[in-house]
Formats: C-alpha cells, sequence, structure tokens
C-alpha cells in the first residue's frame, strides 16, 4: 500500500480528514506551527511507513520515530 502527504494551507472538514486518513484523526503538532494530522490507529493496523512524514517528523523532533499513513500536512502561513 502506498502512502500519501498531503500538504494544505486551511484545514478541511473533520470527515474529509478522516477519510483521507482512514478514520481516527490524531494531531502531531511541530515546533514551527505547523501540525500532521494521522490515522491514530496507525500501528494497531500495521499501516505502511509514510517516509515524507517520517522524515519532517524526526527532522524537527530530533528523533528516529515512523509516521504511518497518510499524512495531511497543514502548514501555517506567517502574515
Amino acid at each position: 500500500m502506498k502512502t500519501e502527504f498531503k500538504v494544505v494551507n486551511e484545514l478541511p472538514e473533520l470527515e474529509e480528514m478522516q477519510k483521507f486518513v482512514g478514520r481516527y484523526v490524531e494531531r502531531l503538532p511541530l515546533p514551527n506551527g505547523d501540525a500532521m494530522y494521522v490515522n491514530e490507529e496507525g500501528r494497531l493496523l500495521d499501516l505502511p511507513v509514510n517516509k515524507m512524514g517520517s522524515l519532517f517528523w524526526n527532522m524537527n523532533w530530533k528523533k528516529e520515530d515512523s509516521i504511518l499513513g497518510n499524512v495531511l500536512y497543514h502548514q501555517v502561513k506567517d502574515d
């Protein structure tokens, strides 16, 4: 199964987010104010690793962890 990494400037409705990540949505905050939204049950469902999501997570938090399944990346605009 191939994973997706989608960048948005405005968050879609919850139902659309749930459809994209595949059910329960979990927010993973990043230090710069951006956030990634993923399937809360990714490990239980044995979802595949999202390479781009894992890269962003590990670069921002200086960790070695895997982000699983589709990722909706909410990029906060600076005005």
